[in-house]
């Protein structure tokens, strides 16, 4: 067998010899997650940072992991709890995002492995790792929607309907009155306190379950946040989904 020490492998914006070909196989351990539709519907700190992950993939795919957690970072909220790469390597554990190998800038139907005992692949070839998304991260990236999972929470949860209105047009102020655009956002802007937000949980009295158990205004405010339908932003604000969501 011939000797492939020359080849060269790049993967996270970098080479790195034959001899250290172990970098390119190992994936970050932070966070151990495996991400699959049902932990992250179970994981409500999962939900935005997947979300933003597979968007910026969806966007760029296929292309360097580097270039991908790099371009995330841009937008990144400071509020998520894991880092990009975490989440990359999540998403990849889960099925969501896979990493295909290009020898040459051409697609490689192999391992790593398998081009280190390819006699046809160049001795000086250019190994490289592309992210890619799987048909399985478009589907979770679509039920992350906030869209859609505004709609599910309605949906799942027709009882409390009334009560989760009544606290998206307290997040919204004015833009739940039809004030003019500018006027309307302005007020949105401002948004509610907490204070507000209970008050309007419980305008008509305590909430109960339909089992007959009282409701504490802190599920709905827990829930309607999950869903995308507002947000923390030194105050309870609405997003663009909400709004919508408030028009009907």
């Amino acid at each position: 067998m011939r000797s492939r020490a020359m080849m060269r492998f790049v993967k996270h914006g970098k080479a790195c010899d034959e001899g250290q070909s172990s970098c390119l196989l190992q994936l970050s351990q932070e966070g151990a997650i495996f991400v699959a539709i049902d932990l992250v519907e179970h994981n409500p700190m999962m939900k935005k940072p997947v979300a933003a992950m597979l968007s910026v993939l969806v966007e760029l795919a296929p292309c360097d992991r580097r270039a991908a957690e790099d371009a995330a970072r841009e937008t990144w909220d400071a509020a998520f709890s894991y880092a990009p790469g975490t989440i990359v390597d999540a998403l990849e554990r889960a099925g969501a995002a896979t990493e295909q190998l290009t020898v040459n800038g051409e697609p490689y139907a192999g391992t790593l492995e398998d081009i280190q005992l390819d006699e046809s692949v160049p001795l000086d070839a250019q190994v490289e790792a592309r992210l890619n998304v799987t048909p399985d991260g478009r589907a979770l990236l679509a039920s992350l929607d906030p869209a859609a999972t505004l709609a599910a929470l309605l949906d799942d949860k027709p009882h409390y309907a009334p009560v989760f209105m009544r606290m998206l047009s307290a997040c919204a102020g004015a833009a739940a009155k039809g004030a003019d655009s500018a006027d309307a956002h302005a007020a949105s802007d401002a948004g509610a306190t907490r204070a507000a937000l209970e008050a309007a949980v419980e305008t008509d009295g305590p909430v109960h379950s339909p089992q007959g158990e009282r409701v504490y205004p802190q599920f709905f405010i827990d829930a309607l946040e999950t869903a995308g339908g507002i947000a923390w932003q030194g105050s309870w604000v609405i997003t663009e989904a909400g709004r919508r969501t408030l028009k009907g």
